[in-house]
């Protein structure tokens, strides 16, 4: 954890080891998704891990909804200060060419601790839906 600007090693933390991953900010939350184990390469996360920099804690979540498919050399970036966007990427077996956005919402339990919520909010697979509005792209 970073405090001051001087690292500094969070006691008691130890994330599984994973390369491939992608790790979103999302206000003090850094949220990671998918990757593999650097130990087996066909192997392919689909978890999300969610650590808290103000506490130090890390939690592992499932989203609502339908799940994308596990997955290893995607992007994410945030959008619009609530979404992650998570494209393309590889299962272990074949390309990925689909969208996901997942909607993240911050609330407060009765104990008055904050509660995240991960939603998958929209899904769309160029391969299987054949949508010809996404094709023909071209340089001006």
């Amino acid at each position: 954890m970073m405090q001051n600007r001087v690292w500094k090693e969070i006691p008691n933390l130890k994330p599984e080891n994973r390369c491939y991953h992608t790790s979103t900010l999302f206000q003090h939350y850094i949220i990671t998704y998918g990757g593999n184990p650097p130990e087996n390469q066909h192997k392919c996360f689909y978890d999300l891990k969610i650590l808290n920099l103000k506490t130090g804690s890390l939690e592992e979540f499932t989203l609502k909804g339908d799940q994308p498919s596990q997955r290893k050399r995607h992007s994410a970036c945030l959008f619009n200060l609530n979404q992650i966007i998570i494209f393309g990427g590889y299962d272990g077996k074949k390309l990925l060419h689909d969208t996901a956005i997942v909607s993240v919402e911050q609330t407060t339990r009765n104990n008055h601790s904050p509660l995240i919520t991960l939603t998958l909010s929209f899904h769309f697979d160029i391969q299987k839906n054949h949508d010809n509005r996404w094709r023909g792209f071209r340089k001006m």
